[in-house]
């Protein structure tokens, strides 16, 4: 019985919706198979507060919603136009919108792709000012909602027969103009490439700006523009010559020359004065403002002239003497005054570079010797940038134990630039990068940052020490190790022998006959070579990317080739000295960009014919593939 009766009151309920289904069915406008009802506009409106006519010196956070009836909403976008833009009169505005559809400038919240934290009915919205903080500009919020099927809402409705405003209201907003401040080194050089390469990054400059008058707290982001001029012949003339603009900021995404980015890297900044085969040094004007959140640039730009140098590398060699001329570094007597440019061995060594270049076929177009520039011998430096970057091939000799130093980065900071531009540079000759001068033996290291690491591939140069031989000089474990008697290749592109000859240009140099020995002083006599052998000469120690060239043999050769050994060796200066034999001294490296090569011998010890065919060789290697 109680089944019957269960089945008896779903039979009722089915047929109960059967005939209400069929109700419905009849009661509806569209027939079956007919047109579907019209979409219904969503309906989207401003929130009450802020009012109507409210003042603002800052940028407010505004709030809406909007309502769907048959949908849901997608999309919000608002847009700002100053109340002169729209003839003050919001309806005309909010009309033609609704005809045209002209959404450019608007921004779009979609509300299926909220960043985290973003809403999509409320945001803190640009409002646009003047620069004197005395006016208020007057302007007009718009916002729209759009449904699922894209039908917009409308800016107003009309109720009891009048229009009123849903998603427009009048603001108005004053404001203080932001400063702009430029962080660029203006005593520096900069150089200039048509196109940034793996060694070449541009001219960085970078800037800040401040809003602290209208946001003494905490301040919003920034927006700048950066022009550059150029060129100019002196610094005095350069100016924001319109005739003389080379480019701006541009922002790809946005279209705008506006950027919110605090940095920029400029370059090929000759682009409309055409290519130049060569040199060229000049001055361009840098200048950046920034624009704050009411669209209001800072009246005065930033600006900071930069002295800008473009290789041209039309020149062939140059020769740099970079020898240290002063009294006690030239092995002079201690009282002896110091040499000049004039100075017979002074002219003895570098006519005879000068020669040896010549017969390898490589004459140089300039030698650089610092005296001839009106330079105090004590003050080492190098030709100035725009000079070097004027030559394809630089080389470096040395022919005392303490050179221009090699070590003083700042010295040499100018050789980092040149060689990143393509440049290829040569050093010859003792403790090439002077990283100890002293009494001590010492194994000098060079790490990343410095110009024997990171453009030659040394990373260690070990210096036997200057003191000097003889009975006058103090213990014998405290002299030179006259040691070298040549150096052997381990490439096939080099002579395989570099024999050393002390007793000819190097005893010339040294041992002078008008000056005589004093008993007793350590440094200043004329040296004496007791050996046989080459003094003075460092090992290196490779980076991974340095390629080997030589290896120096030493008097006291572990082969016992020259009638001592090592244990004499030791015996005679001691264990804490290393012997150079069989260590690496000559090395090169080579990269995409440029080339350079160490060698850590003197050239001028060297009988004149291997020196020849030496430079001959390596001069080959260096001017390569060379295309400029």
């Amino acid at each position: 019985m109680m089944h019957n009766k269960h089945a008896k009151i779903l039979l009722f309920v089915a047929a109960a919706l059967i005939a209400t289904t069929l109700i419905f069915a009849g009661c509806s406008d569209t027939e079956p198979g007919g047109p579907l009802p019209p979409n219904a506009a969503p309906k989207c409106y401003l929130a009450n507060i802020p009012t109507e006519g409210e003042e603002y010196s800052y940028n407010p956070t505004l709030y809406w919603y909007a309502t769907d009836e048959d949908g849901f909403i997608s999309q919000y976008r608002y847009v700002v136009k100053k109340a002169e833009d729209i003839n003050d009169d919001p309806l005309a505005f909010a009309e033609s919108i609704m005809n045209n559809g002209d959404f450019d400038d608007w921004t779009v919240i979609n509300t299926d792709a909220l960043n985290p934290g973003q809403s999509a009915t409320s945001n803190t919205v640009q409002l646009y000012a003047v620069a004197d903080p005395e006016v208020y500009t007057p302007q007009y919020f718009f916002v729209q909602a759009v449904d699922n099927e894209d039908m917009p809402s409308n800016f107003t409705d009309t109720i009891d027969g009048q229009i009123v405003a849903l998603a427009y209201r009048m603001y108005s907003r004053n404001n203080n103009p932001p400063e702009t401040q430029l962080n660029v080194d203006t005593e520096r050089i900069y150089f200039n490439l048509a196109q940034l390469t793996d060694t070449y990054n541009g001219i960085s400059v970078s800037w800040s700006g401040s809003d602290s008058i209208d946001y003494p707290r905490a301040e919003p982001p920034l927006e700048y523009h950066w022009r550059v001029y150029g060129p100019f012949a002196t610094q005095a003339e350069a100016t924001a010559d319109p005739a003389k603009f080379v480019y701006e900021s541009y922002d790809s995404t946005t279209g705008s020359v506006w950027i919110d980015r605090e940095s920029a890297t400029i370059f090929n900044l000759y682009r409309n004065e055409g290519a130049s085969d060569m040199t060229r040094s000049d001055y361009f004007l840098f200048e950046v403002r920034a624009r704050d959140d009411a669209f209001v640039p800072d009246p005065t730009p930033a600006q900071a002239v930069l002295h800008v140098v473009e290789p041209g590398f039309e020149k062939g060699l140059m020769l740099v003497d970079n020898n240290s001329y002063v009294a006690q570094d030239y092995v002079y007597h201690s009282i002896a005054p110091l040499p000049t440019k004039d100075d017979s061995a002074v002219v003895a060594l570098q006519e005879y570079m000068t020669s040896v270049f010549e017969q390898a076929g490589y004459p140089a177009d300039t030698l650089y010797f610092y005296l001839q520039e009106g330079g105090n011998p004590t003050i080492k430096r190098l030709p100035a940038f725009d000079t070097l970057l004027q030559y394809k091939y630089i080389v470096f000799f040395i022919e005392q134990y303490r050179p221009v130093n090699m070590a003083a980065e700042v010295i040499f900071a100018p050789l980092k630039d040149y060689l990143d531009l393509g440049g290829r540079v040569i050093f010859i000759g003792w403790n090439t990068y002077c990283g100890s001068v002293g009494n001590t033996p010492t194994l000098y290291p060079f790490g990343p940052g410095t110009l024997a690491y990171d453009y030659f591939g040394i990373q260690g140069e070990y210096f036997t020490a200057w003191n000097q031989t003889g009975t006058n000089y103090g213990p014998i474990v405290g002299v030179t190790p006259e040691e070298m008697v040549q150096a052997e290749a381990i490439v096939p592109d080099l002579p395989p022998i570099l024999p050393t000859d002390p007793e000819g240009n190097m005893r010339d140099y040294y041992v002078r006959p008008d000056y005589a020995p004093v008993e007793g002083v350590r440094f200043g006599n004329n040296y004496e070579f007791t050996g046989g052998a080459e003094p003075w000469v460092s090992y290196y120690v490779k980076t991974i990317n340095a390629e080997a060239l030589y290896t120096a043999r030493s008097v006291y050769s572990s082969k016992d080739i020259y009638g001592h050994d090592m244990r004499e060796f030791q015996s005679i200066f001691g264990t804490a000295r290393q012997s150079i034999d069989g260590r690496v001294v000559g090395v090169r490296k080579r990269t995409d960009v440029y080339r350079t090569a160490s060698f850590s011998f003197s050239l001028y010890s060297m009988p004149e014919p291997y020196a020849v065919d030496f430079i001959q060789s390596i001069m080959d290697w260096l001017t390569a593939e060379d295309d400029r």
